[in-house]
């Protein structure tokens, strides 16, 4: 992880503003390049900062994918998360939206010049919120995502204005996965160890994607804000929730397994939309570290009488649980696509070992991950 910090902020370019050639855009307008945009918290990202009347354009610039246009995903993504077609049609043909097919981790983003040098010179703020989300992977799996956020720093500090555009960043809760509970909830600040991103590979990278940030700032005049997010469920308006997600697989698991986990601890999930938001709010902050979560702890118990309600199954001790869970692992040829929940089976290992009826409670923990 160290290695990583130091490949990706040696020999940084030097900011160098040119306003004579490039005039800085007019106070208080902004220039917005957005990574993720067909994501769920990236297409709620995207839908309010066409609705600012601050924001002038918005290059929403995502990964190249070889099935279906840009225009189509993003069509897709806003239509199911934001659970409107009509609006989200209106949103594509917003005149301040150019939406961008790149290669994030090649430091010209894989478009043509004329178009990186139209962002180059009138962005004024980045927003990354591009990731992959898959806790079985190692760090080295994450070093296109390491190479985009170099890339991005540069990106920034190859700008002609005064101030380099500031960088936002969509980090996790998993950089912290370690953090000791004895130590209560984790500060809203950058932390000196990368020990407590150890665990897993995305909690490691998201960790090491904070720390170049960090030391881009301390010897460049880059400015930048870390966002740890918490859980985050579906919108307030139309509840969609991304499938793949661990929540909805214990939905989907459990339907295969005639139960419900329950536990004790407390969980402080955030409606998608509602992160996004406060993102935004905060986008001019000058701290380099927020985290972004729900402030009110409701149980988990009480959560999981909602989905047991609904779903007509009764709730048995996470560990029953756990146990139904490694059973069904062994009943078919593939389990995993007949119980998709197995896929995180590690994860809800990890989980169920703070969480479980029968372990101590942690006030650190809550619904078996850290608390921040």
């Amino acid at each position: 992880m160290e290695d990583a910090i130091r490949k990706y902020t040696s020999n940084l370019p030097i900011h160098k503003p040119d306003i004579v050639t490039y005039p800085p855009p007019k106070d208080g307008q902004e220039v917005i390049v957005l990574t993720g945009s067909t994501g769920g918290l990236g297409s709620h990202l995207l839908a309010q900062l066409l609705q600012m009347d601050s924001v002038v354009k918005v290059y929403a610039l995502n990964r190249k994918s070889s099935g279906i246009s840009l225009a189509k995903r993003q069509m897709n993504i806003l239509s199911d998360w934001l659970g409107n077609h009509e609006e989200a049609s209106k949103i594509l043909q917003s005149p301040k939206l150019c939406l961008v097919e790149g290669v994030l981790e090649r430091g010209d983003l894989g478009i043509s010049e004329e178009l990186f040098e139209e962002i180059r010179t009138n962005a004024t703020m980045i927003i990354h919120n591009v990731w992959r989300l898959d806790f079985n992977l190692t760090l080295a799996s994450f070093t296109p995502h390491l190479e985009s956020v170099s890339t991005l720093v540069r990106l920034s500090l190859q700008s002609p204005h005064p101030s380099p555009p500031r960088i936002l960043f969509t980090s996790s809760i998993a950089a912290v996965s370690s953090w000791s509970s004895s130590a209560g909830p984790v500060p809203e600040r950058p932390l000196d160890s990368l020990r407590v991103a150890i665990g897993n590979g995305c909690g490691e990278s998201k960790a090491v994607a904070e720390k170049i940030l960090e030391v881009a700032g301390q010897t460049t005049p880059l400015k930048s804000t870390s966002f740890r997010i918490g859980q985050l469920t579906g919108s307030t308006s139309s509840g969609a929730w991304a499938t793949s997600d661990w929540v909805p697989l214990i939905a989907r698991g459990s339907q295969e397994l005639g139960a419900l986990p329950d536990g004790r601890g407390h969980i402080t999930w955030l409606p998608v939309d509602v992160a996004a938001s406060a993102i935004l709010d905060l986008r001019h902050s000058k701290h380099q570290m927020l985290h972004i979560t729900h402030p009110y702890p409701v149980a988990w118990s009480l959560v999981m009488r909602s989905f047991a309600s609904l779903l007509h199954l009764p709730l048995i001790p996470f560990r029953d649980w756990l146990e139904r869970l490694e059973l069904s692992a062994s009943k078919s040829g593939d389990a995993i696509q007949s119980n998709p929940a197995l896929a995180l089976m590690a994860f809800f290992k990890r989980m169920g070992a703070n969480f479980d009826d029968k372990a101590k409670v942690q006030t650190g923990v809550e619904a078996g991950v850290t608390r921040l």
